[in-house]
Protein backbone atom coordinates (compact mmCIF):
# COMPACT_ATOMS: atom_id res chain seq x y z
CA UNK A 1 0.00 0.00 0.00
CA UNK A 2 1.67 3.31 -0.58
CA UNK A 3 2.92 5.46 1.90
CA UNK A 4 1.06 8.97 1.43
CA UNK A 5 1.95 9.96 4.98
CA UNK A 6 4.28 13.16 3.62
CA UNK A 7 7.43 13.48 5.97
CA UNK A 8 8.86 16.59 6.66
CA UNK A 9 12.18 15.72 5.94
CA UNK A 10 11.03 14.72 2.46
CA UNK A 11 8.85 17.68 1.56
CA UNK A 12 11.62 20.03 2.36
CA UNK A 13 13.65 17.93 0.13
CA UNK A 14 11.24 17.91 -2.85
CA UNK A 15 10.35 21.78 -2.54
CA UNK A 16 14.51 22.44 -2.81
CA UNK A 17 14.42 20.63 -6.07
CA UNK A 18 12.06 22.82 -7.50
CA UNK A 19 12.40 26.31 -5.79
CA UNK A 20 14.92 27.66 -8.36
CA UNK A 21 17.99 27.04 -6.36
CA UNK A 22 20.92 25.94 -8.93
CA UNK A 23 19.84 22.36 -10.32
CA UNK A 24 21.45 19.26 -9.06
CA UNK A 25 25.01 18.52 -11.05
CA UNK A 26 23.63 15.00 -12.31
CA UNK A 27 20.85 16.63 -14.14
CA UNK A 28 23.27 19.49 -16.08
CA UNK A 29 25.32 16.52 -17.09
CA UNK A 30 23.03 14.18 -18.55
CA UNK A 31 21.19 17.07 -20.50
CA UNK A 32 24.07 18.42 -22.08
CA UNK A 33 27.12 15.91 -21.70
CA UNK A 34 25.49 12.35 -21.92
CA UNK A 35 22.38 12.75 -24.53
CA UNK A 36 20.83 9.73 -24.22
CA UNK A 37 18.81 10.98 -27.64
CA UNK A 38 21.65 10.89 -29.74
CA UNK A 39 23.00 7.88 -31.00
CA UNK A 40 26.16 7.26 -31.80
CA UNK A 41 26.43 6.76 -35.89
CA UNK A 42 23.41 7.91 -36.08
CA UNK A 43 23.82 11.67 -37.36
CA UNK A 44 21.81 14.82 -36.95
CA UNK A 45 22.42 18.08 -37.38
CA UNK A 46 21.16 21.70 -37.51
CA UNK A 47 21.78 23.82 -40.26
CA UNK A 48 21.63 27.90 -41.28
CA UNK A 49 21.96 29.70 -44.82
CA UNK A 50 23.22 32.81 -45.65
CA UNK A 51 24.61 34.67 -49.38
CA UNK A 52 27.58 36.86 -49.60
CA UNK A 53 29.46 38.02 -53.15
CA UNK A 54 32.12 35.45 -54.16
CA UNK A 55 35.49 36.87 -54.36
CA UNK A 56 35.97 38.37 -57.29
CA UNK A 57 32.52 39.56 -58.18
CA UNK A 58 32.10 42.84 -59.63
CA UNK A 59 29.63 45.53 -62.13
CA UNK A 60 31.52 44.27 -64.95
CA UNK A 61 30.82 40.56 -64.24
CA UNK A 62 28.76 38.98 -67.04
CA UNK A 63 26.73 36.95 -64.57
CA UNK A 64 26.79 37.95 -60.82
CA UNK A 65 26.68 34.88 -58.85
CA UNK A 66 26.06 34.71 -55.03
CA UNK A 67 27.84 32.94 -52.89
CA UNK A 68 25.55 30.52 -50.24
CA UNK A 69 27.37 29.28 -47.29
CA UNK A 70 25.87 26.72 -45.37
CA UNK A 71 26.62 26.09 -41.34
CA UNK A 72 26.09 22.98 -40.62
CA UNK A 73 26.36 21.57 -36.62
CA UNK A 74 26.57 18.23 -35.57
CA UNK A 75 26.66 17.36 -32.16
CA UNK A 76 29.25 14.65 -31.55
CA UNK A 77 27.20 12.36 -29.99
CA UNK A 78 25.74 11.52 -33.00
CA UNK A 79 28.53 10.34 -34.62
CA UNK A 80 31.03 7.16 -34.33
CA UNK A 81 33.93 7.73 -32.75
CA UNK A 82 37.39 5.35 -33.44
CA UNK A 83 40.25 5.15 -30.99
CA UNK A 84 43.01 6.44 -32.52
CA UNK A 85 46.94 7.58 -31.61
CA UNK A 86 45.90 10.42 -31.06
CA UNK A 87 42.52 10.00 -29.36
CA UNK A 88 38.91 9.56 -30.75
CA UNK A 89 38.52 10.34 -34.57
CA UNK A 90 34.90 10.76 -36.32
CA UNK A 91 34.60 10.93 -39.93
CA UNK A 92 31.53 11.92 -41.84
CA UNK A 93 30.49 13.44 -44.80
CA UNK A 94 28.66 16.56 -45.90
CA UNK A 95 26.88 16.58 -49.31
CA UNK A 96 24.66 19.22 -50.91
CA UNK A 97 22.20 19.22 -53.63
CA UNK A 98 20.43 22.49 -55.44
CA UNK A 99 17.56 21.31 -56.79
CA UNK A 100 14.95 23.27 -58.86
CA UNK A 101 11.66 23.36 -56.51
CA UNK A 102 9.47 23.76 -59.58
CA UNK A 103 10.88 20.54 -62.06
CA UNK A 104 12.83 18.65 -59.47
CA UNK A 105 16.07 18.66 -61.78
CA UNK A 106 19.19 18.66 -59.88
CA UNK A 107 21.25 21.81 -60.88
CA UNK A 108 24.30 21.02 -59.35
CA UNK A 109 25.88 18.56 -56.27
CA UNK A 110 29.28 19.03 -54.37
CA UNK A 111 30.24 16.94 -51.47
CA UNK A 112 32.95 17.45 -48.63
CA UNK A 113 34.99 14.45 -46.54
CA UNK A 114 34.79 15.90 -43.06
CA UNK A 115 36.21 14.74 -39.55
CA UNK A 116 36.58 15.76 -35.73
CA UNK A 117 38.85 14.75 -33.36
CA UNK A 118 39.06 14.66 -29.95
CA UNK A 119 41.52 14.01 -27.10
CA UNK A 120 38.87 11.81 -24.25
CA UNK A 121 36.52 9.69 -24.58
CA UNK A 122 33.75 11.24 -22.56
CA UNK A 123 34.09 14.26 -25.58
CA UNK A 124 32.83 11.64 -28.10
CA UNK A 125 29.59 12.46 -25.89
CA UNK A 126 29.23 15.95 -25.58
CA UNK A 127 25.92 18.26 -27.01
CA UNK A 128 28.19 20.66 -27.90
CA UNK A 129 28.26 20.32 -31.59
CA UNK A 130 30.97 20.27 -34.28
CA UNK A 131 30.71 23.32 -36.80
CA UNK A 132 31.05 23.14 -40.74
CA UNK A 133 31.11 25.99 -43.43
CA UNK A 134 31.18 25.29 -46.43
CA UNK A 135 29.76 27.40 -49.66
CA UNK A 136 28.40 26.59 -53.02
CA UNK A 137 27.41 29.32 -55.72
CA UNK A 138 24.25 29.67 -57.26
CA UNK A 139 22.37 31.98 -60.17
CA UNK A 140 20.11 33.66 -59.43
CA UNK A 141 16.95 32.22 -58.92
CA UNK A 142 14.57 29.95 -56.20
CA UNK A 143 16.11 26.83 -55.09
CA UNK A 144 15.70 23.73 -52.86
CA UNK A 145 19.01 23.51 -51.17
CA UNK A 146 18.66 19.68 -49.72
CA UNK A 147 21.49 18.87 -47.19
CA UNK A 148 22.48 15.55 -46.02
CA UNK A 149 25.03 14.51 -43.38
CA UNK A 150 26.34 10.83 -43.55
CA UNK A 151 28.36 9.20 -41.10
CA UNK A 152 31.28 7.24 -43.19
CA UNK A 153 31.68 4.41 -40.58
CA UNK A 154 27.96 2.68 -41.56
CA UNK A 155 26.60 5.14 -44.31
CA UNK A 156 23.75 5.95 -42.23
CA UNK A 157 22.68 9.88 -42.89
CA UNK A 158 20.15 12.47 -42.07
CA UNK A 159 18.59 15.43 -44.14
CA UNK A 160 17.47 18.59 -44.19
CA UNK A 161 15.84 20.81 -46.96
CA UNK A 162 15.99 24.86 -47.00
CA UNK A 163 14.36 26.49 -49.42
CA UNK A 164 16.85 29.59 -51.01
CA UNK A 165 16.24 32.83 -53.24
CA UNK A 166 19.53 34.07 -54.62
CA UNK A 167 18.95 37.74 -55.92
CA UNK A 168 19.98 38.77 -58.91
CA UNK A 169 22.01 42.04 -58.12
CA UNK A 170 21.56 43.46 -62.03
CA UNK A 171 17.71 43.96 -61.12
CA UNK A 172 18.07 44.37 -57.28
CA UNK A 173 21.56 46.29 -57.12
CA UNK A 174 21.28 46.79 -53.39
CA UNK A 175 20.08 43.45 -51.38
CA UNK A 176 20.54 42.21 -47.43
CA UNK A 177 22.87 38.94 -47.56
CA UNK A 178 23.22 37.30 -43.99
CA UNK A 179 21.58 38.09 -41.14
CA UNK A 180 21.48 36.98 -37.73
CA UNK A 181 20.81 37.76 -33.74
CA UNK A 182 24.22 37.76 -31.70
CA UNK A 183 24.29 37.24 -28.08
CA UNK A 184 26.64 38.78 -25.95
CA UNK A 185 29.01 35.99 -23.87
CA UNK A 186 30.28 36.57 -20.06
CA UNK A 187 33.52 37.56 -21.74
CA UNK A 188 32.28 40.81 -23.40
CA UNK A 189 32.43 39.04 -26.73
CA UNK A 190 29.43 38.09 -29.39
CA UNK A 191 28.27 35.16 -30.69
CA UNK A 192 25.76 34.44 -33.38
CA UNK A 193 22.16 32.66 -31.92
CA UNK A 194 22.19 29.99 -34.89
CA UNK A 195 19.35 28.19 -33.26
CA UNK A 196 17.10 30.82 -33.03
CA UNK A 197 16.91 30.28 -29.32
CA UNK A 198 18.38 32.89 -27.09
CA UNK A 199 18.49 32.92 -23.20
CA UNK A 200 16.95 36.35 -21.45
CA UNK A 201 19.82 38.34 -20.38
CA UNK A 202 20.45 41.95 -19.16
CA UNK A 203 23.06 42.43 -22.16
CA UNK A 204 20.35 41.76 -24.53
CA UNK A 205 20.97 41.39 -28.06
CA UNK A 206 21.85 43.11 -31.65
CA UNK A 207 21.23 42.26 -35.22
CA UNK A 208 23.78 41.72 -37.60
CA UNK A 209 22.69 42.07 -40.99
CA UNK A 210 24.96 41.95 -44.10
CA UNK A 211 23.73 44.27 -47.18
CA UNK A 212 25.44 43.26 -50.76
CA UNK A 213 25.77 45.48 -53.84
CA UNK A 214 27.85 45.56 -57.07
CA UNK A 215 28.66 49.36 -57.25
CA UNK A 216 29.47 50.79 -53.85
CA UNK A 217 29.75 53.59 -52.04
CA UNK A 218 26.24 53.51 -50.99
CA UNK A 219 24.20 55.01 -48.33
CA UNK A 220 21.57 52.39 -46.77
CA UNK A 221 18.37 54.00 -44.44
CA UNK A 222 16.33 51.81 -42.71
CA UNK A 223 14.06 50.52 -40.00
CA UNK A 224 13.31 47.47 -37.75
CA UNK A 225 10.06 46.61 -35.78
CA UNK A 226 10.18 43.90 -33.26
CA UNK A 227 6.71 42.00 -33.19
CA UNK A 228 5.81 39.91 -29.83
CA UNK A 229 3.93 36.67 -31.33
CA UNK A 230 1.31 34.60 -29.26
CA UNK A 231 1.49 31.23 -30.13
CA UNK A 232 0.09 27.80 -29.54
CA UNK A 233 1.68 26.74 -26.74
CA UNK A 234 -0.62 23.80 -24.84
CA UNK A 235 0.90 20.73 -23.52
CA UNK A 236 0.77 17.57 -26.15
CA UNK A 237 -2.45 15.08 -26.02
CA UNK A 238 -1.74 11.62 -25.29
CA UNK A 239 -0.94 9.67 -28.49
CA UNK A 240 -4.25 7.79 -28.35
CA UNK A 241 -6.09 11.15 -28.38
CA UNK A 242 -8.01 12.68 -31.58
CA UNK A 243 -6.92 10.44 -33.87
CA UNK A 244 -7.10 10.79 -37.89
CA UNK A 245 -10.54 8.73 -39.13
CA UNK A 246 -10.49 7.74 -43.07
CA UNK A 247 -6.69 7.31 -42.98
CA UNK A 248 -5.79 11.02 -42.93
CA UNK A 249 -3.21 12.33 -40.72
CA UNK A 250 -3.83 15.62 -38.21
CA UNK A 251 -1.67 18.03 -38.37
CA UNK A 252 -1.25 20.73 -35.31
CA UNK A 253 -0.15 23.48 -36.67
CA UNK A 254 1.96 26.32 -35.21
CA UNK A 255 -0.67 28.63 -34.57
CA UNK A 256 -0.60 32.23 -34.01
CA UNK A 257 -2.92 33.60 -31.55
CA UNK A 258 -4.77 36.83 -32.48
CA UNK A 259 -2.67 40.14 -33.67
CA UNK A 260 1.04 40.22 -32.80
CA UNK A 261 2.10 43.26 -30.30
CA UNK A 262 5.10 45.94 -31.49
CA UNK A 263 7.96 46.12 -28.44
CA UNK A 264 10.39 47.61 -30.32
CA UNK A 265 11.18 50.32 -33.52
CA UNK A 266 14.63 51.68 -34.68
CA UNK A 267 15.87 53.35 -36.95
CA UNK A 268 19.53 54.06 -38.49
CA UNK A 269 21.25 55.48 -41.32
CA UNK A 270 24.89 54.58 -42.97
CA UNK A 271 27.47 54.71 -45.58
CA UNK A 272 28.46 51.90 -47.32
CA UNK A 273 32.27 52.14 -48.70
CA UNK A 274 32.56 48.48 -50.12
CA UNK A 275 30.58 45.74 -51.80
CA UNK A 276 29.91 43.90 -48.42
CA UNK A 277 28.76 46.21 -45.45
CA UNK A 278 27.53 45.00 -41.75
CA UNK A 279 24.89 46.67 -39.81
CA UNK A 280 24.68 46.15 -36.52
CA UNK A 281 21.63 47.12 -33.90
CA UNK A 282 21.12 46.86 -30.36
CA UNK A 283 17.81 45.12 -29.34
CA UNK A 284 16.70 45.90 -25.65
CA UNK A 285 16.78 42.97 -23.10
CA UNK A 286 12.73 41.12 -23.87
CA UNK A 287 11.07 39.02 -21.91
CA UNK A 288 10.59 34.45 -22.69
CA UNK A 289 8.03 34.52 -26.13
CA UNK A 290 8.05 33.90 -29.98
CA UNK A 291 9.24 36.88 -31.73
CA UNK A 292 9.29 38.44 -35.27
CA UNK A 293 11.83 40.83 -36.43
CA UNK A 294 10.65 42.83 -39.55
CA UNK A 295 13.64 44.81 -41.10
CA UNK A 296 12.62 47.34 -44.36
CA UNK A 297 15.22 49.91 -46.04
CA UNK A 298 16.72 51.53 -49.02
CA UNK A 299 19.89 51.83 -50.61
CA UNK A 300 21.66 53.54 -53.17
CA UNK A 301 24.26 55.70 -54.64
CA UNK A 302 25.93 57.65 -57.18
CA UNK A 303 25.66 54.65 -59.85
CA UNK A 304 22.72 52.79 -58.49
CA UNK A 305 19.47 53.66 -58.24
CA UNK A 306 17.61 53.81 -54.61
CA UNK A 307 16.63 50.18 -54.24
CA UNK A 308 14.09 48.73 -51.31
CA UNK A 309 14.81 46.00 -48.73
CA UNK A 310 13.08 43.95 -46.70
CA UNK A 311 13.08 41.15 -44.49
CA UNK A 312 11.91 38.94 -41.61
CA UNK A 313 13.39 37.14 -38.80
CA UNK A 314 11.35 34.84 -36.06
CA UNK A 315 13.24 33.80 -32.59
CA UNK A 316 12.54 32.57 -28.97
CA UNK A 317 13.81 34.16 -26.34
CA UNK A 318 13.70 31.59 -23.15
CA UNK A 319 14.59 31.81 -19.26
CA UNK A 320 18.33 32.17 -18.50
CA UNK A 321 17.93 28.48 -16.98
CA UNK A 322 16.70 27.40 -20.61
CA UNK A 323 16.73 24.18 -21.14
CA UNK A 324 16.09 23.43 -17.37
CA UNK A 325 12.70 24.16 -15.67
CA UNK A 326 13.79 26.51 -12.84
CA UNK A 327 10.16 28.02 -11.80
CA UNK A 328 7.97 26.02 -9.42
CA UNK A 329 4.91 27.23 -12.40
CA UNK A 330 7.17 25.20 -14.94
CA UNK A 331 7.95 22.50 -13.11
CA UNK A 332 4.45 21.73 -11.71
CA UNK A 333 3.01 22.23 -15.83
CA UNK A 334 5.00 19.30 -16.96
CA UNK A 335 3.39 16.97 -14.13
CA UNK A 336 0.79 16.82 -17.11
CA UNK A 337 1.81 13.53 -18.75
CA UNK A 338 1.58 10.96 -15.74
CA UNK A 339 -1.02 12.77 -13.01
CA UNK A 340 -4.46 12.35 -13.21
CA UNK A 341 -6.97 15.12 -14.14
CA UNK A 342 -8.14 15.58 -10.58
CA UNK A 343 -4.09 15.46 -9.39
CA UNK A 344 -3.19 18.25 -11.92
CA UNK A 345 -5.99 20.68 -10.95
CA UNK A 346 -5.68 20.43 -7.51
CA UNK A 347 -2.08 21.80 -8.38
CA UNK A 348 -3.17 23.94 -10.55
CA UNK A 349 -5.89 25.81 -9.47
CA UNK A 350 -4.36 27.16 -5.95
CA UNK A 351 -2.17 30.94 -6.25
CA UNK A 352 -0.34 30.22 -2.93
CA UNK A 353 3.13 29.51 -4.39
CA UNK A 354 3.27 27.88 -0.50
CA UNK A 355 0.24 25.47 -0.75
CA UNK A 356 1.02 24.79 -4.49
CA UNK A 357 4.46 23.39 -3.42
CA UNK A 358 2.83 21.45 -0.50
CA UNK A 359 0.72 19.90 -2.98
CA UNK A 360 3.54 19.45 -5.69
CA UNK A 361 5.29 17.53 -3.29
CA UNK A 362 2.78 15.30 -2.04
CA UNK A 363 2.11 14.10 -5.46
CA UNK A 364 5.29 12.94 -5.73
CA UNK A 365 5.47 11.19 -2.81
CA UNK A 366 2.17 9.28 -3.20
CA UNK A 367 3.34 7.93 -5.86
CA UNK A 368 6.74 7.12 -4.57
CA UNK A 369 6.00 5.97 -1.26
CA UNK A 370 8.68 7.91 0.96
CA UNK A 371 10.89 10.76 0.58
CA UNK A 372 14.37 9.35 -1.32
CA UNK A 373 12.23 7.66 -4.08
CA UNK A 374 10.30 10.38 -4.42
CA UNK A 375 13.24 12.31 -4.65
CA UNK A 376 14.71 10.07 -7.24
CA UNK A 377 11.91 9.67 -9.58
CA UNK A 378 11.44 13.26 -9.82
CA UNK A 379 14.97 13.61 -11.02
CA UNK A 380 14.72 11.27 -13.54
CA UNK A 381 11.26 12.65 -15.04
CA UNK A 382 12.95 16.12 -14.80
CA UNK A 383 16.19 14.70 -16.56
CA UNK A 384 13.92 13.99 -19.47
CA UNK A 385 11.60 16.83 -19.50
CA UNK A 386 15.24 18.75 -19.63
CA UNK A 387 16.26 16.55 -22.08
CA UNK A 388 12.94 16.91 -24.10
CA UNK A 389 13.41 21.04 -23.84
CA UNK A 390 17.25 20.70 -25.19
CA UNK A 391 16.12 18.58 -28.42
CA UNK A 392 12.44 19.24 -29.44
CA UNK A 393 12.15 22.73 -28.95
CA UNK A 394 10.82 25.21 -30.96
CA UNK A 395 8.39 27.61 -31.00
CA UNK A 396 7.47 26.39 -27.40
CA UNK A 397 9.29 24.35 -24.95
CA UNK A 398 10.31 21.00 -25.97
CA UNK A 399 8.49 18.98 -23.18
CA UNK A 400 5.57 20.69 -24.42
CA UNK A 401 5.80 18.62 -27.94
CA UNK A 402 4.70 15.69 -29.49
CA UNK A 403 8.08 14.10 -29.25
CA UNK A 404 8.88 15.55 -25.83
CA UNK A 405 5.53 13.99 -24.43
CA UNK A 406 7.00 10.70 -25.93
CA UNK A 407 10.59 10.92 -24.78
CA UNK A 408 9.57 11.65 -21.14
CA UNK A 409 6.84 8.89 -20.57
CA UNK A 410 8.51 6.59 -22.44
CA UNK A 411 12.12 7.23 -22.42
CA UNK A 412 14.58 7.72 -25.13
CA UNK A 413 14.09 5.68 -28.42
CA UNK A 414 16.50 2.65 -29.21
CA UNK A 415 15.66 3.12 -32.97
CA UNK A 416 15.21 6.32 -34.46
CA UNK A 417 14.63 6.11 -38.44
CA UNK A 418 15.39 10.09 -39.65
CA UNK A 419 13.98 11.34 -43.21
CA UNK A 420 13.32 14.36 -44.89
CA UNK A 421 10.02 15.01 -43.19
CA UNK A 422 9.30 12.19 -41.12
CA UNK A 423 10.49 10.64 -37.66
CA UNK A 424 9.76 6.96 -36.69
CA UNK A 425 10.80 5.93 -32.85
CA UNK A 426 11.38 1.86 -32.51
CA UNK A 427 10.76 0.58 -28.81
CA UNK A 428 10.18 -2.75 -29.61
CA UNK A 429 12.87 -5.28 -31.94
CA UNK A 430 10.30 -5.93 -34.63
CA UNK A 431 9.83 -3.12 -37.30
CA UNK A 432 6.26 -4.98 -37.88
CA UNK A 433 5.42 -3.86 -33.82
CA UNK A 434 3.07 -1.07 -34.68
CA UNK A 435 1.88 -0.66 -31.05
CA UNK A 436 6.14 -0.01 -30.47
CA UNK A 437 6.38 2.63 -33.40
CA UNK A 438 5.78 6.30 -33.30
CA UNK A 439 5.68 7.96 -36.29
CA UNK A 440 6.15 11.87 -35.95
CA UNK A 441 5.44 14.53 -39.43
CA UNK A 442 7.27 17.59 -39.96
CA UNK A 443 4.27 19.87 -40.05
CA UNK A 444 3.78 23.12 -41.90
CA UNK A 445 4.63 26.32 -39.42
CA UNK A 446 0.69 28.26 -40.16
CA UNK A 447 2.28 31.24 -40.82
CA UNK A 448 4.58 32.37 -43.82
CA UNK A 449 8.44 32.64 -43.02
CA UNK A 450 8.61 30.92 -39.58
CA UNK A 451 11.05 28.35 -39.26
CA UNK A 452 10.00 26.17 -36.29
CA UNK A 453 10.23 22.84 -36.72
CA UNK A 454 6.67 21.14 -36.05
CA UNK A 455 7.26 17.24 -35.72
CA UNK A 456 3.43 16.24 -35.02
CA UNK A 457 2.71 12.32 -33.97
CA UNK A 458 0.63 10.17 -36.23
CA UNK A 459 -1.84 9.66 -33.46
CA UNK A 460 -3.58 5.61 -32.80
CA UNK A 461 -6.40 4.40 -30.50
CA UNK A 462 -4.39 1.24 -30.11
CA UNK A 463 -1.53 3.48 -28.43
CA UNK A 464 -3.46 3.73 -25.19
CA UNK A 465 -2.10 0.27 -24.00
CA UNK A 466 1.14 0.57 -24.00
CA UNK A 467 0.60 4.32 -23.02
CA UNK A 468 -1.20 3.77 -19.65
CA UNK A 469 0.91 0.86 -18.86
CA UNK A 470 3.85 2.90 -18.91
CA UNK A 471 2.41 5.80 -17.43
CA UNK A 472 1.38 3.52 -14.41
CA UNK A 473 4.94 2.54 -14.36
CA UNK A 474 5.96 6.34 -13.41
CA UNK A 475 3.21 6.36 -10.97
CA UNK A 476 4.27 3.27 -9.16
CA UNK A 477 7.77 4.27 -8.68
CA UNK A 478 8.48 1.51 -11.43
CA UNK A 479 9.94 2.99 -14.15
CA UNK A 480 14.21 2.75 -13.51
Amino acid sequence: MINRRARPSALLLLAAAVAGCAPSRGVDETATQAPTFYVPGLPYFYSELDVELPQGVTIDTVRPDLQVNLRVFVPNASLSFVKVPDGYLARFELSTRVVDPETGDLLREREWSESTLVAAFEQTRLYAPHLVIRSVTAPPGRYDLEIRVTDLDNRKQAARRHRVEVADLRRRPVVTGMNRLESRRPDGTWEPAYTGTVRRSADSLRLAATVLTLAPPITVAGGLTLLRVSVDTAAALPPYANPPTGGGTVIREFVGIGAPDTVFRTRWRMEAAGQQTTIRVMIPPLPEGVYRMDVEGTGGGPRLPETEFRWSRWYVVRSQEYPRPATLDEVAAALQYIATEQEWRAIDSVTSPRERKRRFDQFWLSIAGSGPAAANLLKAYYTRVQEANLFFSGHKEGWRSDRGMVYIVMGPPPVVERRLDQEVWRYGASEEDALQSFAFRRGTSGIEGAPFENYVLQRQYYYDRIWLRMVERWRTGRIF
